[in-house]
This record gives C-alpha cells, sequence and structure tokens, in this order.
C-alpha cells in the first residue's frame, strides 16, 4: 500500500525534460570571443585590437554556459515544486537515478568552473559545497626540515638508535652553528 502522495513525475523522461527547463530558465549560452590584432595602429601608434568568435579545433565557434543564477539542488526542488527528500528518493530509483546523476555532474561541473575561475576568498563557498556534498577533500603537504625528520623517525627508534641520532644531530649542529 502506496501511503504518501503520488509521484509528480511519473516517468524518467518527465522528470528529464522538466529537470532541462530547469537549466534553461537559469542559463544563457554564449559564443566565446578571443582578442585579436587587427594590424592597424591608432593615433598614439598603439595596436588596434578587436574581438572574434573563438573557434575549437574543428573550426567551429566554441559555446558556454553561463548562469544567471547558480545551478542547485534546492532551487531544482523549488523549480520542481518538489521536496528535497523526494528529490533523494528520485535518486535512489531506476531509471530516474540517471537523470539526478546528470544533474549532480552538471552541478559539479558548475562548481569547479567557478573553483577555477573565482579569486582568493571568493572561493571558499565554492570549496564547501565541494567538500560537504560531493566528497572532494583537500590535500596538503607539510615539509619538515632534517632535524624535525629525524625527531619524527625517532618516534620507531629502540633507546640506541636514538641515542646515535641525538649524537648525530649534536655534529650537524656543530658544523652548521
Amino acid at each position: 500500500m502506496n501511503v504518501g502522495r503520488p509521484r509528480l513525475y511519473k516517468t524518467a523522461n518527465a522528470l528529464d525534460q522538466a529537470v532541462r527547463k530547469y537549466f534553461v530558465s537559469i542559463s544563457t549560452n554564449v559564443t566565446v570571443k578571443e582578442e585579436f590584432d587587427t594590424g592597424q595602429k591608432d593615433e598614439f601608434g598603439h595596436a588596434v585590437k578587436d574581438f572574434r568568435d573563438a573557434l575549437n579545433g574543428a573550426g567551429e565557434p566554441v559555446r558556454r554556459t553561463v548562469y544567471i543564477v547558480p545551478p542547485t539542488v534546492s532551487g531544482l526542488c523549488v523549480f520542481l515544486g518538489i521536496h528535497r527528500s523526494t528529490w533523494y528518493e528520485y535518486q535512489k530509483t531506476h531509471p530516474f537515478d540517471q537523470v539526478c546523476e546528470w544533474v549532480r555532474l552538471r552541478i559539479l561541473a558548475y562548481l569547479e568552473s567557478e573553483l577555477l575561475t573565482r579569486k582568493g576568498s571568493e572561493i571558499q563557498g565554492v570549496k564547501f559545497l565541494l567538500q560537504s556534498s560531493y566528497g572532494m577533500t583537500e590535500h596538503k603537504t607539510l615539509e619538515l626540515g632534517p632535524m624535525a625528520s629525524a625527531a619524527v623517525a625517532s618516534a620507531t627508534m629502540g633507546h640506541a638508535e636514538k641515542l646515535e641520532l641525538l649524537e648525530e644531530l649534536k655534529r650537524q649542529a656543530d658544523v652548521e652553528g
């Protein structure tokens, strides 16, 4: 016996069409422009620049999606008229899961693009979303100097090895200082 209300989107195709309408409603596609030198000079002798369509390797204009409103799962749910928990249920149900994965990848691509193009502190929110919602982590490497490396290594040494290491470090300190 089904207790909840009936699904608003009964087929994956219906959900897919509605999801695509959401993305169309918050974005536009623009042709990427590139600056080029016209070969002319202005009255001050500076090169005159202009813009033209950027072409890809196949000679076709490069187009990119520009979001007027950032895509979000919450925004999508509001647009679709569903609760966020309903969206999570769609994610677990085949074939709706394929539509949900397409949405996940599209939002992930947007966030990755923002991470690469924003500057300074403007990336903190993007980093948070990538870490909390997409399982990404930030890796940091700590470089230790010779003395610190030796101290870390000494944690697994026996007493005699530690004394020998201390003598070696003392000799190095005497030579350097």
